[in-house]
């Protein structure tokens, strides 16, 4: 067994912080930290034997510098390795709308096991889906499916440029769509901060500096951002946009995004949705149907497949035809090995066709739930006399610490480290949330639920408050 000293200093700390007493530590953070330690040992032991196999994505516990490993999941609750349950608001980062080990999915899963799980060809279930993906909204006139929703975005991006015969692509200020090297590019997030817009942001290491030359980066929710589309509306392709930002979600930009479709129709620009989070999860239409959008494309990823890898792109039957449905046409490469495979479409069916026949309750309780979730915290945070709060679209959700009126360097920094210490604190209350203080929350989480997760918000709270962060952040 190779010695804990050999691996990152993050991992080293968090192990030496269990042989520390309470009474000897310096801040509730810590104590909260070796609390975790302590209950999560099999988590730390499964992260010490894979450290030399394997290579793991940072943070995806929700917490800084702490590996977590989950053994399963069942309806609204996660268990780790050792058996400690938790409220799961992370749900499978989104995947999972109607919650872990849902039987309609499950029967469905077991029959095309029984069929077999990866054929190579297509199915007749793919026609099911499709269909159901149509009677979201008019607009989705016709299908392709991709292996998740990062494809979804980036074979949006090229069926466009084949489309107008165009190069350029525009994102937004604090964008993101997808792993793949266009959906990695961002710009300075303070709209007002017009000049800074030339200097892209990589949000990766190794996006080469050659993607900079094809992409624009707009000012989310300014009117300059019809301007430089109209200005290059020579160059640009598509303009894509997340139906709700996952920093920020509310539902107020409706009318702005209803203006963002009239400028591209104007410039002959194609409007690209991104729904990969708040498709079939707003609404059974989604973002198109909560704010009546008709964009030229959307891609789909996360809900659509029922909590397994699947995503689709729709839109109108000329511009599909791209994927080489048109004799005729110039056509893209889109081919992928596990693009629409039998197991993640039999769950999409399976998904879909419950949300859809249960839309009028189902979405209505969704949004109910989050709703309690959000005015618990709002209460929590005022008697606590904190500058905190739960942004919310329907059931998507973000705690945010400070207000957004902060942007010095020093702001940030105060607010990164008070966040920080609340995932852990949150974690070691037995809620598990997403990277970023970001969650979801599903068909399965009930009153129990949710009056869990305020608990463990009032005492993250409570102790970040204690350890004097919320202090800089009520200065400004």
């Amino acid at each position: 067994m190779t010695s804990a000293t050999e691996f990152s200093p993050s991992l080293r700390r968090a192990l030496s912080a269990t042989e520390l007493t309470r009474d000897a530590l310096a801040s509730r953070a810590e104590a909260a930290r070796t609390d975790l330690a302590a209950r999560t040992y099999h988590s730390w032991k499964m992260a010490l034997d894979r450290a030399e196999a394997i290579s793991d994505v940072a943070g995806a516990a929700g917490a800084p510098g702490l590996d977590l490993f989950l053994s399963g999941g069942q309806g609204g609750m996660v268990t780790d390795l050792d058996g400690n349950a938790m409220v799961d608001l992370c749900m499978g980062h989104g995947a999972q709308l109607l919650g872990h080990g849902h039987p309609v999915i499950a029967q469905a899963l077991n029959r095309q096991i029984g069929a077999g799980w990866q054929l190579g060809l297509p199915t007749e279930a793919q026609l099911a889906l499709a269909h159901l993906i149509r009677a979201a909204v008019p607009s989705n006139e016709r299908v392709a499916f991709t292996a998740n929703g990062s494809d979804a975005t980036l074979l949006a991006m090229r069926a466009a440029r084949a489309i107008t015969g165009r190069d350029g692509i525009a994102v937004f200020t604090g964008s993101f769509h997808g792993a793949h090297d266009y959906g990695m590019v961002s710009g300075a997030p303070d709209p007002a901060d017009l000049q800074s817009l030339s200097r892209k942001i990589h949000l990766s290491a190794g996006v080469p500096r050659a993607v900079d030359h094809v992409m624009t980066v707009l000012p989310y929710g300014h009117p300059r951002a019809f301007d430089i589309i109209r200005r290059q509306r020579n160059d640009l392709a598509a303009v894509i946009v997340e139906a709700v930002r996952g920093s920020e979600p509310h539902l107020d930009a409706g009318p702005w995004l209803k203006e963002l479709s009239a400028a591209c129709r104007l410039a002959g620009v194609l409007l690209i949705l991104d729904e990969v989070t708040t498709g079939f999860r707003l609404a059974y239409g989604g973002a198109q149907e909560l704010f009546g959008l008709t964009p030229d494309l959307v891609a789909y990823g996360k809900a659509i497949g029922g909590g397994l890898p699947l995503g689709a792109i729709a839109g109108r039957s000329d511009y599909m035809g791209v994927f080489g449905s048109d004799p005729g046409q110039r056509t893209i490469f889109a081919a992928s090995t596990f693009a629409g495979n039998p197991l993640s479409i039999a769950a999409g069916v399976a998904t879909l066709t419950y949300a859809h026949g249960n839309r009028a309750s189902l979405y209505p309780a969704l949004d109910a739930v989050a709703a309690r979730l959000q005015e618990g915290f709002a209460s929590l945070a005022e008697e606590a006399a904190v500058p905190a709060c739960l942004l919310r679209a329907g059931s998507l959700m973000r705690v945010r610490l400070g207000t957004p009126n902060g942007r010095s360097s020093a702001y940030v920094a105060a607010v990164r480290r008070a966040e920080d210490t609340f995932a852990t604190h949150v974690l070691n209350a037995g809620v598990l949330m997403q990277a970023g203080l970001r969650g979801f929350v599903g068909a399965a989480h009930d009153d129990t639920h949710i009056a869990r997760a305020l608990k463990a918000f009032a005492i993250a709270l409570r102790e970040v408050k204690a350890d004097g962060l919320f202090t800089p952040l009520t200065a400004n």
